[in-house]
């Protein structure tokens, strides 16, 4: 099944530059079996860290290319490549969340969501990002992946710290949307940041 994957995503995002072009349209289509395999039903049957290697090797990188490449990508492609982001992130999230270093994973999906924002692109691809991490966030929240500071859940049994988490994650949401803590807090507690320095 990798192999198949990374294939997909290699023809998704194929230079027209190259030696030997490929197709937008070929390019294209090969981007939406790729959302649809990604999301297919018996794929959730693989372990976390199968997962984890269909993020490195098939998803970051084709957002990594989506988002760089000056010609060659429309904004339709790259709201795909979101989208693939987002909806793969959270149909697999409870995978995820079984691992210890899941936080180092969320901070790399929270990394390649912010280039949208500090590269030029077009304003509804933005718009589309900005609504994705607020379901993500949303999701989270109510999974008790991310719980405020103020929360009296227990989360003895966390592999991770939800709380902590929660502080990483404005943090770095802070820098590139400061408006989603405001827009989220009619639905989630979001309380204001903290005036004292990052966490490291």
């Amino acid at each position: 099944w990798l192999p198949v994957l990374v294939q997909l995503s290699v023809i998704s995002t194929h230079s027209p530059a190259a030696a030997t072009p490929i197709h937008p349209q070929v390019r294209s289509t090969a981007l939406s079996h790729l959302q649809r395999a990604l999301l297919a039903p018996a794929l959730f049957s693989l372990s976390e860290r199968s997962w984890v290697t269909v993020f490195d090797k098939v998803v970051f990188p084709l957002l990594e290319e989506v988002i760089s490449a000056e010609v060659g990508v429309s904004d339709d492609e790259r709201l795909i490549g979101a989208s693939i982001l987002s909806k793969t992130f959270l149909q697999y999230l409870s995978k995820f969340v079984t691992s210890p270093t899941f936080h180092i994973f969320w901070l790399q999906v929270l990394a390649l969501m912010q280039t949208f924002f500090d590269t030029n692109q077009a304003v509804t691809t933005v718009e589309s990002v900005t609504q994705a991490l607020k379901n993500i966030v949303m999701v989270m929240h109510a999974s008790e992946v991310l719980l405020p500071d103020s929360s009296d859940k227990d989360v003895s049994n966390s592999p991770y710290d939800p709380k902590r988490l929660w502080r990483l994650t404005w943090e770095r949401i802070d820098q590139f949307c400061p408006k989603m803590r405001e827009d989220l807090s009619e639905v989630i507690e979001c309380p204001a940041p903290p005036t004292h320095t990052q966490e490291k």
